[in-house]
């Protein structure tokens, strides 16, 4: 197949599902075009290969687009004219915005890869848009994944879509997660993206109640409290292949989210790799987790006292400090499992 994935963001952002899919498609020797945009001066407008049958493609667009609705008509209109539809057998959309740059005459076959509630990172009149957006790209999609029953229970309801149009390909793991040996030491560590859904208030108040635990929090920072404790580190961006060094070295994984109805549709891809290294992982609890259970390492709060009760008990557990990688677990959920069920369903469709 000649496919082309619009991801939603760039190659160089921290490595998420859109990567991992795209790679692995270009392994099973499939030409796959990971296209993105960002607004002019962000990016170089290059094109490289970083695999074999894989090309990377980035384009420019002009800023304000969600402000000013003519610049992103005209940001759509550029974009579309300047893909070559006819060069691909199947489109893979990640964003209901995304459905403004097909073309009608497009005849190849169209899949929505749905891996977040999207219109709930919006409020007001941009919500309401990208809900219009969403109903009409499930409509006009042949087939649509998403990466969580909660997501295909939303779709159904929201918009009406039969469940047999919707197939739930769960997020995944890198099957050579473990093939880097490093190890950074660190007691407390969070990976991932600080954003809004991220529980500061929580966090900031065990921090204070115990400063003599070390908390690092790696990934972008887009939301943070004025006065963050001493004893929390935040590290920023790392390179994606270091990040096994902090997962292994680390003695308490978290995952301090709010609980929302965005929150409520993910399936974390940290989760399966903080799980990999058999390590400890203290998580807030939502439905959709229920699938990773049993697992004897993961364990959920539902309030502060919970959280601080079971964080100082799994810190204090020395069996914590001779976990073993859980090998069975990589094997049943790697990237390249669920590329091959990927493969399989779109090869199905008529």
């Amino acid at each position: 197949m000649k496919i082309l994935y619009i991801s939603p963001v760039s190659w160089k952002w921290i490595k998420q599902r859109p990567h991992f899919i795209a790679e692995k498609f270009a392994c099973c020797g499939h030409e796959v075009c990971f296209f993105f945009y960002n607004a002019i001066g962000k990016i170089q407008n290059a094109v490289f290969s970083p695999l074999p049958y894989l090309t990377v493609e980035e384009r420019s667009v002009f800023p304000c687009s969600m402000k000013i609705p003519l610049i992103g008509c005209l940001n759509s209109f550029c974009l579309r004219k300047s893909i070559p539809w006819e060069k691909y057998d199947v489109v893979l959309f990640t964003s209901p915005k995304h459905v403004h740059l097909l073309p009608a005459s497009f005849k190849g076959r169209i899949v929505y890869d749905c891996m977040d509630n999207v219109p709930d990172f919006f409020t007001g009149k941009e919500k309401i848009r990208q809900q219009k957006q969403e109903r009409v790209l499930c409509e006009r999609a042949d087939l649509i994944v998403v990466s969580a029953d909660q997501l295909k229970l939303h779709l159904v309801r929201a918009y009406s879509i039969p469940s047999e149009k919707i197939r739930v390909i769960r997020n995944a793991v890198k099957e050579d997660i473990l093939s880097d040996t490093a190890s950074v030491p660190g007691e407390i560590v969070y990976i991932g993206t600080i954003d809004s859904w991220f529980d500061w208030t929580m966090l900031v108040a065990y921090a204070q109640k115990h400063p003599n635990r070390r908390i690092t929090l790696i990934g972008p920072c887009k939301s943070r409290p004025e006065n963050v404790p001493e004893n929390v580190t935040l590290k920023g961006c790392v390179p994606h292949d270091q990040i096994s060094g902090y997962i292994r070295g680390a003695s308490l994984l978290l995952i301090p989210f709010r609980v929302n109805s965005l929150i409520e549709s993910v399936d974390p891809v940290k989760l399966y790799e903080y799980l990999s290294f058999g390590k400890n992982v203290l998580s807030s609890y939502w439905k959709e987790l229920d699938h990773f259970l049993p697992n004897r390492r993961l364990h959920f709060y539902h309030s502060y006292p919970e959280f601080e009760q079971l964080a100082e008990q799994l810190l204090n557990e020395i069996s914590d400090t001779t976990s073993v990688p859980d090998k069975g677990f990589i094997q049943e959920n790697s990237w390249a499992a669920r590329v091959a069920e990927y493969e399989s369903v779109i090869q199905g469709m008529e």
